[in-house]
């Protein structure tokens, strides 16, 4: 008996009804791929098993990403449509939806700033000089997702959790075009505060000045990734560290 895939999905990738689009498989891994669909609401879709962390833009599925089922290759063919994905000639139907983690506003500022080494320096100049510094550090990395841009979505969580500093998020968007499709799609939902569930949790501990609960989340998201995790943390740092040194002299917009 073949297996009965269902999926979950994201309301980032509102609006579908009514619409299709076609692309291709742009990666594969342990725990999913990642679909490109250029023209739907986000240039890349990731199709994720139930153990993947859940990232905000995601097609979940109800079990672990069934290899034997789903035998992807990069550039296979995908639809994606209000009803379902079809891909490697099985068709996944979209029957419900998930809610994805998102940064809320802080009632008052309370945060300390993370320790973190990296690119923190780097994204505390981009907080300080958004247009040239950003458009120097988004993309600078390897991978799908270059640590520049990694440090950067660190860094629009925080503004996000702050109601501040709306150059910074202005100037990322700008530059998206200098990055992977599959890191543009990301940095554009952390510019609207949506991240993984552990990154969520940590920049909300953080804000919020509960040292315990960013000791417990910590390790959680420094293990995402090549190295991901670690420079979210640097790029939170490195905003945080200009805020605090803006509110010393009195400039905090």
């Amino acid at each position: 008996m073949s297996l009965s895939l269902t999926a979950a999905v994201s309301p980032l990738l509102a609006p579908l009804r009514g619409t299709s689009w076609s692309g291709s498989v742009l990666a594969t891994g342990r725990f999913g791929a990642y679909l490109s669909v250029p023209g739907a609401a986000v240039d890349v879709v990731p199709l994720l098993g139930v153990d993947a962390i859940a990232l905000p833009t995601a097609v979940r599925l109800g079990v672990p990403f069934p290899h034997e089922a789903l035998p992807l290759a990069v550039g296979d063919p995908v639809r994606l449509d209000d009803d379902g994905v079809t891909v490697a000639g099985r068709r996944v139907p979209l029957v419900r939806a998930w809610t994805p983690a998102r940064v809320r506003p802080v009632d008052r500022l309370r945060p300390f700033a993370p320790m973190a080494e990296g690119r923190a320096h780097l994204v505390a100049a981009a907080a300080a000089e958004p247009g040239s510094a950003v458009a120097t550090l988004i993309g600078r990395g390897n991978g799908l997702t270059p640590a520049g841009d990694d440090a950067l979505a660190g860094a629009l969580l925080v503004a996000c959790a702050l109601g501040r500093h709306q150059a910074l998020a202005t100037a990322v968007l700008a530059n998206t075009h200098r990055t992977t499709s599959l890191s543009a799609t990301l940095l554009r939902a952390a510019a609207d505060g949506y991240a993984a569930p552990p990154v969520v949790a940590y920049v909300t501990a953080v804000m919020r000045g509960d040292r315990d609960a960013a000791a417990r989340w910590r390790p959680r998201v420094e293990a995402i990734g090549h190295g991901s995790g670690r420079d979210l943390i640097a790029g939170m740092a490195g905003l945080l560290s200009t805020i605090e040194s803006q509110t010393a002299l009195g400039r905090v917009s």
